[in-house]
């Protein structure tokens, strides 16, 4: 849920989201931070350079890297920036460090 919390304090929909189709986007990145959040319990390794093998195994890094990028694109208040930054080091910590317990 920590991954889904960053998408949305990074997306800022009560400030950004106008109209069906941002809702739309938005909805469509939570789902996707919601399957990506589980940990990978084998360790990468390289099974193809094509980015449908790729995704699955590296799914815990994208939505890390998207609520960076999102939270770029927008101008949150430093309360906001501060959320972000918690709940993608939070985030971070307990998604990346699993395959390792």
């Amino acid at each position: 849920m920590l991954g889904a919390a960053a998408v949305v304090v990074a997306w800022r929909p009560w400030a950004t989201v106008r109209g069906a189709r941002g809702a739309m986007l938005f909805g469509c990145a939570v789902v996707f931070a919601v399957w990506a959040a589980p940990a990978v319990d084998r360790r990468p390794s390289l099974e193809s350079v094509r980015w449908s093998h790729g995704l699955p195994r590296h799914r815990t890094t994208v939505p890390a890297g998207g609520v960076v990028v999102i939270a770029a694109f927008g101008d949150p208040a430093w309360w906001e920036a501060a959320g972000v930054v918690g709940l993608s080091v939070a985030y971070l910590v307990t998604s990346e460090t699993w395959p390792w317990r």
